[in-house]
């Protein structure tokens, strides 16, 4: 009988940190997770084997992924799934980082980090790259304020405004 996987989940969003959890748990895997905030109605799944505790991220990513390479030491998993930004953006600088190329997280190499790459990050991670990607394939996205001619009276309700990130 093979041993089941062991997953190291970090977010706590009632969406997609908790359904990862849960199809994760579902499928036989050991889910340990990381949550950046207590008392979330999330950490009562069933299928959280273990909620870690290390220093907040916002104390320093750097201190945080030391934290976490602490427990990929400890705990061997298989695969870590940052659920959020908070949690990517660490694992993005880190992935493309001398320090991770010179063996200063050597635990974090043992496992599969679920990232979407470089390239993929750099593209969904800026409205206007995303946008010259969709247009570039077709894609069809909703207008833009600053793509509509006219007034105000042009637009059409309801309307939704969202700043570039």
């Amino acid at each position: 009988m093979t041993k089941p996987n062991r997953v190291f989940v970090i977010g706590d969003d009632t969406r997609s940190f908790l359904s990862v959890v849960q199809s994760l748990g579902r499928c036989g895997c050991i889910v340990d997770v990381l949550m950046h905030r207590p008392n979330i109605i999330s950490a009562s799944s069933r299928y959280i084997n273990q909620n870690h505790k290390i220093a907040p991220i916002a104390q320093g990513a750097e201190k945080w992924l030391r934290g976490v390479a602490h427990l990929q030491r400890e705990y061997e998993y298989d695969l870590i799934i940052p659920c959020d930004d908070s949690a990517l953006l660490p694992f993005m600088r880190l992935l493309d980082s001398p320090a991770f190329a010179e063996g200063e997280m050597d635990s974090l190499k043992a496992a599969t980090i679920a990232t979407p790459g470089s390239r993929a990050f750099d593209i969904f991670y800026d409205k206007k790259k995303t946008l010259k990607a969709c247009n570039e394939l077709y894609i069809p996205v909703a207008r833009r304020a600053d793509a509509v001619a006219g007034s105000l009276e042009d637009l059409t309700f309801p309307l939704v405004l969202k700043p570039n990130s």
